[in-house]
Formats: structure tokens, sequence, C-alpha cells
């Protein structure tokens, strides 16, 4: 928007441009009607400069934006209205595949294949990629769709794994992302179980690299600016010594250079106090990467014991279980994809992610355990916000060193309660053997470090650094009268 607003003084195709920036990412957002806005205007705009492959870009954008809106006909006259401004063959390609993916929601197959064959001649002839400034070139997927609408789901499957090998090949890492999810799913409901999660962990590699990318990228980015910024200061600092020393050297006066000294002691005093900012401002990014590293982190502890679980199955040959294990933990993983890419999310939602992840334990360990939830009715679980995948690690340990070395079946009770002024307490308890037989137990197998612990106990320090100040942990732990260990108790005390 700040290059819009530059631009506008002096370049009103660059101020074009941008409001089709603004528009893609508004689109991203998926705030359709802001995105609708501003591409309508830059529309305008190209049209009056006659940017025809900018023309196309926004008529291309608006089309999508109605397919986002299942306004397919809407979609089709913005589609129609783009193909006259294909001048280049990779445009061509991306409107006519743009027309068989409307047409396809259409029902209408065979107009659909007209124009996806038109669009595969073209690039074929012209060799084209997938990835390109004025859009995706998705012929394989879309043939993909294509054999799906018309039951041949083995070339189906063939268009699919094409999709996503040169999605790979173009290292676009969003749109192999898409493809790979788009496999894993499509083998999952055709039960094949061993094949969708080689995908799956496909896309939790590529998923991971996209987080660490992005966080590198930030880091690497604010260190940038503050060496840029500290040879800036040099440079003035430099000018400032020659402007002195001149003005000693022609006026040479006694009063003006106690002038002189008192400006320069308040400029470096100022200097100081903004050097002290961004250094603190420096501390709080790096605290903030450091605890989304830690939170990214929960996600392959977590997937590897599960996939742990489904690969027991499959030993078994338990098919029907591992594939009823296998959907309930996909849709586990959509749950923590969706909470993990926020700082904070609804303690509803954790509870959710929490559950399901109980059911799935409880199904692994065949019922040995059971799990009470008891929230506080003056708790409005839906406003109150914590950090995600917080409360899975002290569940996962309860049930593995409390519960699994029991002999009867055990029971693990947690409680959300206010405990002050925007103050919640967790309490997770469970009947277990108790720490101190568990350590002796695990150091004899040598099985189960609990990484998700020592992980989260991190998180509770970065949390004090950050937006919690305040955040503590109390791990209790029970015994009857007679000084035999009864379970454990862990305490959360946590601001919202």
């Amino acid at each position: 928007m700040r290059a819009r607003d530059v631009y506008k003084t002096f370049d009103p195709t660059g101020s074009a441009n941008e409001k089709q920036n603004i528009g893609s990412e508004y689109m991203a957002w998926g705030d359709l009607d802001k995105a609708e806005k501003y591409l309508t205007s830059a529309l305008q705009d190209q049209i009056k400069l006659s940017e025809a492959g900018q023309c196309f870009f926004c008529y291309h954008q608006l089309g999508d934006l109605y397919f986002k809106k299942q306004n397919y006909q809407k979609a089709l006259q913005y589609y129609i209205r783009g193909k006259q401004y294909c001048i280049e063959p990779e445009l061509k390609a991306i409107n006519f595949v743009s027309f068989a993916a409307v047409f396809l929601q259409l029902h209408s197959n065979d107009s659909a294949w007209i124009y996806l064959d038109s669009a595969d001649k073209i690039r074929k002839k012209e060799k084209l990629g997938i990835f390109y400034t004025n859009g995706i070139l998705e012929t394989d997927y879309t043939f993909y769709k294509y054999y799906i609408a018309s039951g041949n789901e083995k070339l189906a499957l063939q268009y699919l794994k094409e999709a996503l090998k040169e999605a790979t090949l173009s290292q676009y890492l969003p749109i192999e992302l898409k493809y790979t999810y788009e496999l894993h799913s499509y083998l999952l409901n055709k039960g094949d179980s061993l094949q969708a999660m080689r995908y799956l962990i496909q896309y939790h590699s590529i998923q991971d690299s996209l987080n660490a990318n992005n966080t590198r990228t930030r880091i690497v980015n604010f260190e940038s600016d503050q060496q840029a910024q500290h040879r800036e200061n040099e440079i003035e600092h430099l000018e400032i010594q020659k402007t002195n020393q001149r003005t000693y050297y022609l006026i040479g006066m006694a009063f003006l250079l106690m002038i002189s000294l008192g400006a320069f002691s308040r400029f470096r005093y100022i200097r100081r106090a903004e050097k002290e900012k961004l250094t603190a401002e420096f501390k709080n990014q790096l605290a903030m990467a450091e605890a989304k590293a830690l939170r990214a982190q929960m996600n392959p502890h977590f997937i590897f014991n599960c996939l742990n679980s489904i690969n027991c199955f499959i030993i078994d040959e338990d098919h029907k279980l591992a594939s009823e294990y296998l959907i309930k933990f996909s849709r586990l993983i959509r749950l923590i994809l969706e909470n993990s890419s926020s700082e904070t999310i609804p303690l509803e939602k954790e509870l959710d992610a929490l559950k399901l992840y109980v059911v799935l334990e409880s199904l692994r360990f065949e019922n040995k355990f059971t799990c009470e939830y008891q929230i506080d009715k003056c708790l409005n679980i839906k406003r109150t916000l914590i950090p995600p995948m917080l409360l899975q690690p002290f569940v996962e340990n309860a049930i593995w060193h409390g519960l699994m070395h029991k002999e009867t079946a055990g029971i693990i009770n947690i409680t959300f309660k206010k405990s002050g002024p925007r103050l919640l307490q967790i309490s997770v308890t469970d009947d277990g053997i108790g720490r101190e037989k568990a350590v002796e137990l695990n150091s004899k197998s040598g099985t189960h470090k609990s990484y998700g612990l020592e992980i989260t106990s991190h998180r509770f320090e970065m949390m004090n650094k950050l937006n919690f100040p305040g955040a503590q942990m109390h791990i209790v732990d029970l015994k009857d009268e007679r000084g035999i260990a009864t379970g454990t108790r862990v305490d959360l005390i946590i601001p919202y």
C-alpha cells in the first residue's frame, strides 16, 4: 500500500501493479471482498494504460476469485474476457486450463476435455513448466480432476503423480504441498493406507521446510537491517565529527565549541537510547523465533509416535483398525496444522485436538485408561486464549510413564478453572505408579524418553519472555498416608 501511494505521484503503471499485488494478498488471506475491490480497480487502470499482460492477470485473478466463491458462471465470464489479452503461449495455456476447471465444475466434461487438450498441446510445443509470473499452469492436476469426474481412477492417479513430479521439479513449495496432500487424501479414500502414510510424511516434511525457511528468513532480514543501521550510524557519526572539527577550526571560539560538544553529547544520548531500543527489539524477535521453533518441534515428535502405532497395526495385519486410526490421525494432523500457525488459539480448539489425541492413544492401548474433563462453568473456552499444543505432552507423559505400567485400568482427570484475574489453572492428574517408579522402570528398559515434556519446559521459558509473563508449571507427586505413590499431578498457571 505504501508503494502504491508512492507510485501515484510519478508512475501510474507502478500504482496499478501494486493494486494487483494488494488484491492478490487479500485473496491469499481469504478476504475475497477486499481482493475483488483492489483487483477491479487495478483492472480499470490497466485497461486505460493498455497493459495487455497485466490485464490478463487481473481478469485471471478475478476469475479465480469467483471460482473460490463457487460462482462458476461469473468466473467463466472473466476467463473469457481475459482471453483477448493472451499474447504469450503460456498465458493461452493458463487460460485454457482455467476454462477446463470451470467446465468440470459445471459437469460439462466434453468441453473441459477440449480446452485441456488444447492447453496440453501448447505446453508440449512450447515445453512449458508449471510456474509463471502471471499464474500457475496446472495442466496435469486438471487432467487428474477430469479423470476423477470421468471415473477413470487409473489415469487420474497417474496424472496426479505426474503433477506432483512437475511441482517438485519447479521447486515451488506451496503447489508441491497442495499436490502431496491431495495424493495422501486420494490414496486414503481408496484404502491404500501405506502409500497414504508415505505421502503424509512427505507433506509434513515440506511443511516443516516452509516453516523453517520462514523463520530463518525473518531472523536473517532482521540481522541485515541491524547491520545496515549500524553502518548508517557510523557514517553519521563520522560526518558529525567532520562538521564539529570544521566548526572548531573556522570559528575557534570556546563558546561555540561548548555548544558543539553539548549538541554532540545530546546526539550520542539519543543514539544510545535508540541502540538500546533496537537491541531490546532484536532480543524479542529472537525469543519469538525460538518459541515458534520449539512449537514446530512438537509436530514431528507427536507424528512419529502416531505413525509408530499405525505401523504396529499394519504389522499385526489389522488393516481395518489401521485405516480407522489413520483417518482419525489425519483429522488430528489437520487440527494441529490449523492451530500451530497461530501464537494463541481458543481453549476450545486445544480441547478438540487433545480429545482426539486421547481417543487415538486409547485405541492404541486397547482402552487401558479413561480420560475425564472438568471445566469451570464461569470459564469461556471460546474466548480464553492459550498457546497451541500445550497440554498434549503432559497427557502423553501421564499415559506412558504413569498408567502403562499399571496392572489395572487407569484414569486421567483434566480440570480447567480460573485461579485469579486473567489467570487460567489447568491440572492434569493421573492415578499411575508415580514418577520415582517410572524413572526406575524406564532406566532399566531405556524406552520412551519424554522429549515432548522437555520441549514444553522450554516453551514455558519462552512464554514468560514474550506475551505470557507469570506462566508457571508445577509437578506434584501424589502419595497416600503410608507414603506410597498414588499418581502424579501437573498444575499449569497460564495468563490469558
